[in-house]
């Protein structure tokens, strides 16, 4: 079973505008979106669908948003044997071209990336079995924010021997004004190499 995996805080106006590509692929089996305590929430906004499972967690329980977080929580709702990681403001171009690669096995992951710079990381578009995103216990949920999290998990995940290929995965991304900030990035890089993630960290625990 294929997983779908997406976490947002505010962001329906973007989610609105991708998440039918995503259901158009007749190869996943479910699409979790865990709601990170958004001002209206996403189950208000968004039509009923027998694959759509949205997990709300509590505004005072979320009041900063924290990607790692959020998708370490939809990971453990999610009942595929393997993830596929989007952001809410990506489109699946050609939602059959994510069918059609081979279901990686334990020893590789895809990902793939909307940006065209080279410097970009890919790991926007992540596909991966579920016991290989466990095997590295999953995004460090100490990065504050969102910046880095994606670099800080691909080079676990190298260093577990697990091989990246490049996903020929078409994503569009819908330009928005950019939240993200470059101290967020450099606060995360110092978090990532003082504070390593590794099996033995908890993650959080939501009621």
């Amino acid at each position: 079973m294929i997983s779908i995996l997406c976490g947002l805080k505010n962001r329906s106006n973007h989610l609105l505008q991708t998440y039918k590509s995503w259901l158009a692929c007749k190869c996943v089996d479910e699409i979790v979106i865990v709601d990170w305590g958004s001002d209206v929430p996403i189950a208000e906004e968004l039509e009923e669908h027998e694959k759509l499972k949205i997990v709300q967690v509590n505004r005072d329980h979320a009041k900063y948003w924290a990607f790692s977080q959020a998708y370490n929580t939809a990971a453990r709702f999610a009942v595929g044997d393997s993830y596929v990681i989007m952001n809410a403001d990506e489109i699946l171009v050609s939602p059959d071209s994510l069918c059609i690669l081979e279901r990686p096995p334990a020893d590789f992951c895809y990902e793939g990336t909307s940006w065209k710079s080279s410097k970009a990381h890919g790991v926007y578009f992540l596909y991966i079995r579920a016991a290989t995103f466990w095997r590295v216990n999953g995004y460090h949920e100490k990065i504050l924010g969102y910046g880095y999290d994606d670099v800080d998990l691909r080079r676990r995940l190298i260093n577990e021997g697990i091989e990246i290929k490049e996903a020929n995965v078409e994503i569009e991304h819908i330009k928005h004004e950019a939240t993200h900030k470059s101290r967020e990035n450099m606060l995360n890089y110092g978090i990532s190499w003082v504070f390593p993630w590794s099996i033995e960290k908890n993650p959080i625990e939501l009621e």
